[in-house]
């Protein structure tokens, strides 16, 4: 499961039109603005290990993945409206697919995973997409 947050600056939020999604600006000064995405994802790597009889030694994988959206959702917080919590797709690109490596170590790993799908559909009018890196402390 990937599960990852936006945060966005200003008064802008995705509002669906007919033609797909575009950014308004509402005149409301959020708080908080938050996109929230979650998809599904399978990933297929190559691993090599230096200590392949224990766990002791550093395990470096590097493959693809792909994902499948689960769910997104939107919460905006202001003074005027307080909180809303909105569903939807809001754009956002169904399947996506990327590349993924990995070093592990005894009890850490760093990773690293780039979308080589833009993150929303072609309606929307935001060319982006995303980089994620990380820390995993528990190793599974």
């Amino acid at each position: 499961i990937d599960w990852s947050n936006y945060y966005f600056k200003g008064n802008n939020i995705m509002v669906e039109t007919e033609e797909g999604f575009e950014w308004q600006d509402t005149g409301v000064n959020y708080d908080k603005n938050k996109l929230t995405v979650r998809y599904a994802q399978i990933p297929l790597m190559l691993n090599v290990n230096s200590d392949p009889r224990g766990d002791d030694g550093v395990r470096i994988s590097a493959g693809g993945y792909v994902g499948l959206l689960w769910n997104a959702r939107t919460k905006l917080v202001s003074e005027t409206n307080g909180t809303e919590k909105i569903d939807g797709d809001f754009g956002l690109t169904r399947v996506r697919y990327g590349l993924m490596g990995r070093i592990d170590f005894k009890w850490f790993d760093f990773y690293v995973m780039y979308n080589l799908t833009p993150m929303f559909e072609d309606s929307t009018p935001t060319d982006a997409q995303t980089v994620v890196a990380g820390v995993n402390i528990i190793h599974f």
